[in-house]
């Protein structure tokens, strides 16, 4: 069943020439990836974009580049590729860049703290729907969250209030859920499930697309608060959703 699933595509935008020869020597190295975009500058980067004859499935953009800014480069593949996931692997940890990266549409953010060799792992997470955040940036959203969230309403005597350990998902989120347990990838679950078929039509639904069960994935990890597809399946059935 995997051997048939075609190459991950990914793309590596990085200054440094070391760290850029790094990174792309880790993805030639994994089997199941194929390195289609390099560049070291903006306007590299945004040429490889508007001549590449394929997206990319994965883009791994640092922030700070010679003659601009990664979200130059973020916002071109929202642009061109809608379904490329771009995770942002950078030195800046500040609270300014990881939220123009989040709000810019990055799923995933990287310090360079981390090994090269651990961002195969990390392209295939977001790959597969995950969001790859390292733990220091992941505690300033969660304080950035805490500080920001409005105290809740108090719970009267007709309304309790709600229990923070419910997570009530879609029907469409618990089939996608259901599958991702039994080992099945976003590309394959996409082939098993149709969209609604046109009311008065009389025929079945079309496939799902990738992009749209990688869309329910991240909703799934959103509301289990996790990051990955073995903590989903963990806390999905610590809370007897599965």
């Amino acid at each position: 069943m995997q051997d048939c699933l075609p190459l991950i595509r990914v793309g590596v935008v990085e200054d440094d020439p070391r760290i850029l020869l790094a990174l792309c020597a880790s993805v030639q190295d994994d089997a199941a990836m194929h390195l289609c975009l390099q560049a070291a500058s903006v306007a590299a980067a945004l040429a490889g974009i508007h001549q590449s004859t394929e997206p990319c499935d994965v883009l791994v953009l640092d922030m700070g580049l010679p003659d601009g800014t990664g979200l130059q480069v973020l916002r071109r593949v929202r642009e061109a590729w809608p379904d490329c996931a771009v995770l942002v692997y950078t030195s800046f940890s500040d609270e300014a860049h990881v939220l123009d990266a989040i709000e810019a549409g990055a799923v995933g953010y990287v310090l360079k703290d981390a090994a090269s060799a651990e961002l195969t792992a990390q392209i295939r997470c977001a790959f597969d729907g995950g969001s790859p955040i390292s733990p220091l940036i992941a505690r300033q959203i969660l304080q950035r969250m805490r500080v920001g969230a409005q105290p809740p309403a108090r719970a009267t005597r007709d309304a309790p209030a709600p229990d923070p350990n419910v997570v009530a998902l879609s029907p469409r989120e618990q089939e996608v859920l259901q599958l991702l347990t039994k080992g099945y990838t976003a590309q394959e679950i996409a082939g098993l499930l149709t969209k609604p078929a046109a009311l008065g039509s009389g025929d079945g639904g079309a496939p799902l697309s990738r992009h749209t069960v990688l869309h329910f994935v991240r909703r799934i990890y959103v509301k289990l608060q996790v990051s990955s597809k073995a903590k989903a399946i963990f806390e999905a059935r610590l809370r007897g959703l599965i």
